[in-house]
């Protein structure tokens, strides 16, 4: 398909400015969003290269799935996902996600423009980037999330704040390989070559391990200012780096468990990460210039050696500068007398008297030192005070008591990275209206199970009956190009049911029919066998079902789970029947490490409508450590 032409208005709303980039099947354009004060946002379409109708219908189905996961992702560091939405016009149907702009420069771009200067980032500079960037992949991995491909093109350095942000979570490449995959294939692969690990780009398993091994790349090309074709080698399956980068010891070893091989040698978790970097000593400010250690196999360095003179090769490893032609000196009847310089004993004699000179030096400047403090008056020490943490976003709770029939008007001012939330309890039927007003200030309502509610999301008013009886969340947030505090006004009101009058009296007052009870989900359990490796399960679910599958683990089994196909989440539980606090409302799941002694584990398959599913259970068999030692890694 064509890219559509600038100024064309998709939706009624978005108008399309220009095409900021395009690969293989997306296109991402910059729009203007007209239904928020023309904000510009960032809109990437999806182009299947089929159209026939059932791989439109499945393309629909899978990008759909991919926008729910990628819509609940909220963090200051990750641009929002708003919508997605279809465009039909005579070439076909087009799938677009529309999601927040950030102004800035790719790292890409940085490190051009440091190495037009003749240097790279320090590792000062590379150490605060990971301190920034750890936790956004901290929030991420522990709501089961995985980027997947994290390298210097999906990294910006946003111009407002100067903080990195983390863009492309690969959601239509990620449509694409499902889309035009056989069904036995074990994973989506997903991946910029070079940055992402062999296990995503050979098998399209990824883990939390995978995306600290990609910013661990990204960090060895800041440092070195080389690709990782050229650092990487094949044969020994090994990084060749360390001759480029001016790096301490110590940092060297955190990268290193960063990209090892292996994923069960590197670190399993940002957290683990962001410990090891607390405990090194201070970072080496300066950064490596392009000139030392080049490799002329490196397109960096050929270009680094087009700006040098001419030079001469004497053998295969040593460069020499080209020989001069020697001046015509007269010639003498006398001997020409040796250098003093040429003389052997000359540079030990200077040696000793240097060495002499250094400890006199030291030892004079040692007592002038141990004398001036004894003159010197005591001093009570003073405690400084330790340095405060960096900011971090702020939650302000807040509960409101709300009778139906009363009104509550809050007032205060929001800051940026503040989130205001207001609580309140009401009854199924009853009707809620909300009001707000201030300049640039957004709020969205949840439901009791913390989802939002119909056309509650970044809106200024919202009036609707509420589904159940529970508590209700407000969440008050100002829009991410507000940079300093807005006041603002909110007034909510809770309104009971009116009640239907009865047409027809009833002339005997009958029993008292008890309020109707909300059925109980049917529940449908399904025993499975500890077979080990992949196995594929897909089936049919209705509205208020649940499918339950009972999975045992054998001895020394590792277990996973993930959604392939359908609108479906996972609920999982441990052989106790306790819900796992990590493993509510996902769509995949890794167990721990089986020596902890988990022998089953319950699945719960849930749906919202009438649906099919599909499932991919995992429980490859790991290798039992001798006694003593530690326990082995997977290795895939």
């Amino acid at each position: 398909m064509h890219p559509l032409a600038p100024d064309t208005i998709l939706q009624n709303r978005y108008r399309l400015i220009r095409v900021l980039g395009q690969g293989g099947f997306a296109r991402t354009y910059l729009a203007e969003d007209r239904g928020r004060f023309q904000e510009q946002c960032v809109l990437k379409e999806f182009i299947p290269s089929q159209a026939q109708t059932v791989m439109l219908e499945k393309s629909r189905a899978l990008f759909q799935r991919e926008a729910e996961i990628l819509y609940q992702i909220q963090h200051p560091q990750i641009p929002q996902f708003r919508a997605s939405f279809e465009y039909d016009n005579p070439e076909g149907a087009r799938l677009f996600l529309v999601q927040d702009y950030v102004e800035g420069s790719t790292y890409r771009s940085l490190l051009h423009d440091r190495k037009a200067k003749g240097h790279t980032f320090s590792e000062a500079e590379v150490q605060t980037l990971l301190h920034q960037l750890l936790p956004v992949l901290d929030h991420l991995h522990t709501q089961g999330m995985i980027h997947r491909d994290i390298s210097l093109e999906n990294l910006i350095l946003r111009q407002a704040d100067q903080c990195p942000v983390l863009i492309d979570f690969g959601v239509v490449k990620t449509v694409v390989t499902q889309l035009y995959s056989d069904e036995n294939t074990p994973g989506t692969v997903v991946g910029k070559l070079g940055f992402a690990p062999f296990e995503q780009i050979q098998t399209g398993r990824a883990y939390p391990s995978s995306d600290l091994y990609a910013l661990g790349v990204c960090a060895l090309v800041l440092l070195t200012g080389r690709e990782p074709q050229s650092l990487f080698q094949d044969a020994s399956a090994t990084w060749h780096w360390r001759p480029y980068a001016q790096v301490s010891p110590a940092f060297a070893q955190v990268l290193e468990r960063m990209i090892a091989y292996r994923p069960g040698d590197r670190y399993q978790s940002a957290q683990d990460v962001i410990k090891a970097l607390q405990n090194l000593p201070d970072p080496i400010q300066q950064p490596a210039t392009l000139d030392a250690g080049l490799d002329p196999g490196d397109p960096s360095a050929e270009s680094a050696l087009s700006q040098m003179g001419t030079i001469a090769v004497d053998g295969p490893n040593r460069l020499q500068m080209p020989r001069q032609r020697p001046a015509v000196i007269p010639p003498v009847h006398h001997q020409p007398r040796r250098s003093l310089w040429e003389r052997p004993w000359v540079p030990i004699v200077l040696g000793v008297i240097l060495a002499i000179g250094a400890i006199l030096a030291g030892w004079t400047l040692t007592r002038l030192l141990i004398e001036a403090q004894r003159q010197r008056p005591p001093q009570v020490p003073v405690a400084e005070p330790e340095p405060s943490p960096p900011p971090s976003p702020v939650n302000v709770s807040r509960f409101l008591s709300l009778e139906a029939g009363e009104q509550v008007v809050v007032e205060g001012e929001l800051a940026p990275g503040e989130v205001h939330i207001y609580r309140l309890a009401a009854e199924a039927g009853q009707e809620l209206t909300t009001r707000l007003s201030g300049e640039g200030v957004r709020m969205v309502l949840l439901d009791s199970n913390r989802r939002p509610l119909r056309r509650a999301r970044d809106v200024t008013a919202w009036q609707g009956r509420l589904p159940n009886r529970g508590e209700y969340l407000i969440q008050l947030q100002l829009a991410t190009s507000i940079t300093t505090a807005r006041p603002f006004r909110l007034t909510v009101d809770l309104v009971d049911p009116q009640p239907r009058p009865d047409p027809i009296p009833l002339p005997i007052p009958g029993p008292e029919v008890p309020d109707p009870v909300e059925p109980e989900p049917e529940v449908e359990v399904i025993q499975l066998t500890a077979s080990e490796g992949s196995q594929q399960i897909s089936g049919q679910i209705r509205a208020n079902q649940i499918k339950r599958y009972q999975v045992p683990i054998a001895p020394g089994q590792q277990f996973a789970v993930s959604v392939t196909e359908g609108s479906v989440t996972l609920n999982l539980q441990d052989q106790q029947g306790n819900a796992i606090p990590t493993g509510q409302r996902v769509l995949q799941w890794t167990a721990p490490n089986p020596a902890e002694g988990a022998d089953s584990y319950t699945v719960d398959v849930v749906a919202i409508d009438n649906t099919s599913y599909g499932l991919t259970l995992s429980r490859p068999t790991l290798a039992i450590p001798e006694s003593g030692s530690e326990a082995a890694e997977p290795e895939l």
